[in-house]
């Protein structure tokens, strides 16, 4: 099994390193000291705050320069396509990543900067934060250019070697005074966490917030809650399952299954024929980062013919294969993952054969099985992918872990079929009525369907809706189903 975890906010401090080395000082500032944009917010009115900056990095490896976020609202911030920039340039862009609430997140200047032992943080994507020792500015954008935060330091502030500069009081939006970490607390710099070392959390978390037992939850609303760090945090969960592989080699290769994956933004995707490049953990994390971006994480086996995976812009926490009875070219590939709210989600990725109902039967017996015997009572399941059917009978065994009679996606025409005529029914994201209870409409541009989407490129209109799908894709060589989207907003 190749297991990758990419870099992604995990829920407690995340840090952003930076990596080339910055050889002369830019200009000091005339300030005094470091001052700060006082309660400027994130979009939809949540404070998002540059707290903490290393500027003058231990030794001479610039790879340990470091910027610190703080989310300090009750809601976490979607950070895609945000920025951090020096008083030169971009040196930071922001992937898939969400900021739970009252989160920190730390970037560093490159991945050998990371402190041995912390796990919640990432690199520069440019490589470099390149901060000045004489003084610099450090400004963090939304995804739309607009100044979220900023800060203005001199060199008073930045003399010390691994010595960072830290907003006074830690972690406030009213504070706009900054000083030297060492007059906060013992150590140099506390990337990631409180100047007293101690994690960010939530102000205040909410109470386990399962579904309602009147809603078909199995398990009682007093089940234990999920202790992993996005616990206490609601957010949206798109789920999308694909059989998107093109050409005659069953891959991602020639691209549309990728554009098609870029327009519909999943959280977590359950993708079948997921081959791509030599099929090395290099070429499926290129295709990853390219459809989904750098933060996400995967789970894929490795090995096989037609291997099925799942994608996560969540932490995984852990993950698998179960074995298909039925088959040698593909086994059933899950994931446990901390997506917000109080329960887990345990994703499958499924492609059932397409040989004969009898076979079919017997792979849902096992996956229904595996997941009876695994699954804690309360946590979340999804099951996704190519079913290669739409049979009652099938759906039925599959009903022991799953809500076969929920909501069901269909197009702008309403069509729920999916193979490539769009003549039969054989893609399927299913879920447990716990998570169902918190199904959405789901909305792509300007087209909203309140079961879900069938999302086929040939029909969605207008397409441009839906960068950068073409509408061709879903006519691509030898493409054989549209992908499936539902919605969800866990609490």
């Amino acid at each position: 099994m190749v297991f990758r975890l990419a870099s992604a906010v995990s829920g407690v401090a995340l840090v952003l390193l930076a990596g080339a080395a910055c050889s002369s000082p830019k200009d000091p500032s005339t300030a005094d000291q470091a001052t700060s944009v006082a309660a400027v917010t994130a979009p939809g009115g949540a404070a998002l705050l540059v707290n903490e900056v290393l500027a003058n990095e231990p030794g001479a490896a610039t790879s340990g320069e470091m910027i610190e976020l703080v989310n300090t609202s009750a809601v976490a911030i979607d950070l895609t396509g945000f920025t951090i920039s020096d008083g030169v340039t971009v040196r930071h862009t922001f992937g898939a990543t969400t900021l739970g609430a009252g989160r920190a997140l730390a970037i560093f200047g490159g991945a050998a900067g990371v402190p041995a032992g912390l796990t919640n943080a990432v690199a520069s994507s440019t490589g470099s934060l390149s901060l000045g020792n004489g003084g610099d500015t450090v400004t963090l954008r939304d995804a739309g250019g607009v100044v979220v935060d900023a800060v203005t330091y001199d060199a008073t502030l930045a003399s010390s070697d691994g010595v960072s500069f830290n907003r006074n009081v830690d972690g406030s939006p009213a504070a706009t005074a900054w000083a030297l970490h060492t007059t906060l607390a013992a150590a140099l710099a506390s990337p990631g966490k409180r100047t007293d070392g101690a994690d960010f959390t939530p102000q205040s978390p909410p109470p386990d917030a399962g579904a309602p037992d009147s809603a078909g939850d199995s398990a009682p609303d007093s089940a234990p809650p999920d202790a992993g760090p996005n616990a206490g945090d609601t957010g949206p969960l798109r789920i999308v399952a694909g059989n998107l592989s093109t050409g005659t080699q069953q891959s991602y290769d020639p691209g549309e299954g990728i554009r098609i994956l870029q327009a519909l933004k999943p959280d977590v995707a359950l993708l079948q024929e997921l081959n791509y490049g030599a099929g090395d953990d290099a070429s499926v994390r290129a295709f990853v980062d390219a459809a989904f971006g750098t933060s996400y994480q995967y789970v894929r086996e490795p090995g096989v013919q037609i291997p099925n995976g799942v994608v996560s812009r969540y932490p995984i926490l852990s993950a698998g294969v179960w074995d298909d009875p039925q088959v040698t070219n593909r086994d059933f590939t899950w994931a446990r993952i901390d997506i917000p709210g109080a329960r887990d989600l345990w994703a499958v990725s499924v492609h059932l054969l397409t040989s004969n109902a009898a076979a079919r039967g017997a792979e849902a017996t096992a996956l229904v099985g595996y997941l009876q015997s695994n699954v804690p009572a309360g946590d979340y399941v999804a099951i996704g992918g190519d079913l290669n059917t739409g049979d009652p009978a099938l759906l039925g065994i599959l009903a022991a872990v799953v809500d076969v009679n929920a909501s069901v996606p269909d197009d702008q025409f309403g069509n729920v079929n999916t193979n490539a005529s769009r003549g039969k029914h054989y893609d399927w994201v299913l879920v447990n009525a716990g998570l169902e209870a918190y199904q959405r409409p789901t909305r792509v541009g300007s087209v909203e369907r309140p079961n879900g989407l069938v999302f086929d490129t040939r029909s969605f209109s207008p397409i441009t809706d839906a960068p950068p799908a073409r509408a061709t894709d879903s006519a691509g060589v030898a493409m054989q189903h549209m992908a499936i989207v539902k919605d969800f907003f866990v609490q």
